[in-house]
């Protein structure tokens, strides 16, 4: 929520009155261009009047390259025409952020009462800097509604988010009022049959696949490759009633992406990972390229986890190794190579795993000891291991001890023994949710502001849900359908928790 916005000529205005100027001071006038790019700037910071309760004030200013420069003030509300010293910047592209307390310096911890949003600027010896800065009061705003609340599961699509409660199930289109409506699917209709409650739910792009506490799976939605399953003609849409994967039973995980979906579960009474939908690049796992709107077999074993990624499919069987098929071409198969494979595949040294999650081209496994590791495409820092160069084989999540990891498109996310929820990889939707845009590369506490979750949703976009110990719903990042459910269309920096219409 802004609180305040004003562009000013020597800086910028925080919410309250808290303005912000960065000046470049140039000593020596006749200094050529290329001397004054290189030669250090002092950056000062003045301020007009402090927001009410405000005791402290943190600015950082992150290079594109080094250390950032961190400075704390101690400041006295309503106090005005003070000059700060952030020091000396050497010349070159600079990450501009800002936070403000109402403790005193020596107690400041996490993330301030008041946030800004952050910004690029360039110090130049010489150049007189006049940025601006939006500051809004720090998550969580005081809101008049009714929230989702006894969460039990959550599946985002591009367009619409899907989540089970104990009284239904709900969604969010992303259009009208953008926030949850009941469904009346007689399907899952609880309360003359408690068998038919949602235990959880996958998302296609365009479809959504429910397996109730009875074992069965039922789909709605588009049939655009047979991804519903249950035998419909390829090619159909908007099956607006949800209808039941025949001879599918006794399942425990489901997953999907894009085209497809994989579940855990017994088939005409064969238990295994059974795969429908596209079926391309083999990511159905049966030895062919042929799309299928009823269940194959991918893998002939007991799993313990199952995941979709955009065009590849995994498994933990039930030996703790990690198996893969499918679209190999970042190396997300994880066996050392970027060839395709229509059948499963070991990914290289993941034993033993308890878990596995995907994002679009990569991704990652937890082990038994709570070690993270991820492979494939790392463009953003998909992989967590603070680089960006792919790997055709898994490497370590960077400092991390989770008891849970959830993939997304271009990252992921993950709980750690800590209880914190932290995420990594690109940010530039506000996936990170740590109220920034910028790219991570290692894992990242995400500004929950004290609400803890204890489970994540895996999302095949760029956004990020996930259910807090009181069954609350939070998500964060690419809002632009309205799919997280707070009345906006907005890009969501923090988390922000969903409400029913």
């Amino acid at each position: 929520m802004k609180l305040l916005e004003l562009s000013t000529k020597h800086g910028f205005l925080l919410a309250g009155g808290l303005l912000l100027g960065a000046w470049g001071c140039g000593s020596n006038d006749s200094m050529t261009s290329s001397e004054q790019e290189t030669e250090p700037s002092s950056v000062s910071i003045a301020i007009t009047t402090v927001p009410t309760s405000a005791q402290c004030i943190r600015v950082t200013a992150t290079p594109t390259s080094g250390s950032a420069t961190v400075k704390t003030f101690t400041v006295t509300a309503g106090s005005s025409s003070t000059n700060l010293q952030l020091g000396t910047l050497a010349a070159g592209n600079y990450t501009l952020a800002g936070d403000a307390f109402n403790v005193a310096c020596t107690s400041i911890s996490g993330t301030g009462n008041w946030i800004a949003d952050s910004q690029t600027i360039t110090v130049k010896t010489g150049i007189t800097l006049s940025p601006t800065m939006t500051f809004r009061k720090m998550n969580p705003v005081s809101v008049n509604a009714n929230f989702v609340s006894n969460v039990q599961s959550i599946a985002t699509s591009i367009f619409s988010t899907f989540v089970a409660t104990d009284t239904g199930v709900f969604q969010n289109t992303g259009y009208g009022a953008k926030l949850f409506t009941k469904l009346n699917l007689t399907a899952f209709d609880s309360s003359t049959t408690p068998g038919n409650a949602v235990a959880s739910i996958a998302a296609t792009q365009n479809g959504f696949c429910a397996v109730r506490v009875d074992g069965t799976v039922w789909c709605w939605g588009g049939n655009t490759y047979g991804e519903l399953g249950p035998g419909i003609a390829i090619g159909s849409t908007n099956v607006s009633a949800a209808v039941q994967v025949p001879n599918l039973a006794g399942v425990t995980q489901i997953a999907a992406n894009y085209y497809h979906v994989c579940a855990i579960g017994a088939y005409s009474g064969a238990s295994g990972v059974y795969c429908w939908g596209y079926n391309a690049y083999g990511e159905l796992g049966n030895n062919t390229t042929t799309n299928s709107s009823t269940p194959v077999l991918a893998l002939n074993s007991y799993a313990k986890s199952v995941a979709c990624g955009f065009y590849s499919s995994y498994a933990v069987d039930n030996t703790g190794q990690v198996r893969a098929w499918g679209y190999n071409g970042y190396g997300q198969l994880g066996n050392n190579s970027t060839v395709d494979s229509k059948t499963p595949v070991w990914v290289s040294g993941e034993a033993p795993a308890q878990s596995v999650t995907a994002g679009g081209y990569h991704a990652c496994s937890l082990r038994v000891d709570g070690s993270a590791h991820c492979w494939g495409v790392n463009w953003y820092g998909n992989l967590g291991n603070n680089t960006t160069t792919n790997s055709s084989i898994p490497v370590t999540v960077s400092g991390l001890t989770a008891k849970q990891i959830s993939g997304n498109t271009f990252g992921a996310c993950a709980i750690n023994t800590a209880n914190q929820t932290v995420c990594w990889g690109d940010n530039s939707n506000g996936t990170i949710g740590d109220g920034t845009n910028i790219t991570r590369l290692v894992p990242t506490a995400v500004a929950l502001n004290g609400v803890t979750l204890t489970s994540l949703s895996t999302t095949p976009w760029t956004d990020q849900c996930g259910i807090s110990t009181t069954q609350d719903m939070y998500c964060w990042g690419f809002n632009q359908y309205g799919n997280l459910g707070d009345g906006t269309s907005n890009t969501a920096y923090y988390p922000v928790k969903s409400q029913l219409q």
